[in-house]
């Protein structure tokens, strides 16, 4: 049998204060309380009735994970084909200016540290 004073650990001592309050008026204790000790016997472990399982989530086609794809004898995730951003496409009237000052600068070291 499991003793109260494992359940409530080192609280089971309040427990028990607030079950002698309980018996001597029922409103000095919260509604929460009150369903609580309506079934409560001192020196005796409530039981413990586990929480439903929730159902298990839908995944919606385009959440769906990507399957494996055998590469060299080995299942290796296929990767999803990469789909342009409204970011890296340009904007349809403006024509491409060269990259000048500071970001070419960039550009150039960048380009140099591909051969290192």
């Amino acid at each position: 049998m499991i003793s109260p004073a494992s359940s409530f650990g080192p609280n089971a001592w309040l427990v028990d204060e607030m079950y002698e309050q309980y018996l001597l008026d029922a409103g000095s204790v919260s509604e929460a309380w009150r369903e609580f000790f309506a079934d409560y016997r001192k020196g005796v472990a409530p039981t413990v009735t586990p929480a439903p399982k929730p159902e298990a989530p839908t995944i919606s086609p385009e959440a769906a994970p990507i399957p494996a794809a055998p590469v060299n004898g080995s299942l290796v995730p296929a990767a999803p084909a990469p789909q342009a951003s409204p970011a890296m496409t340009a904007p349809p009237n403006k024509a491409a200016e060269p990259i000048r000052g500071v970001g070419a600068r960039i550009v150039t070291n960048m380009e140099a540290s591909l051969g290192v």
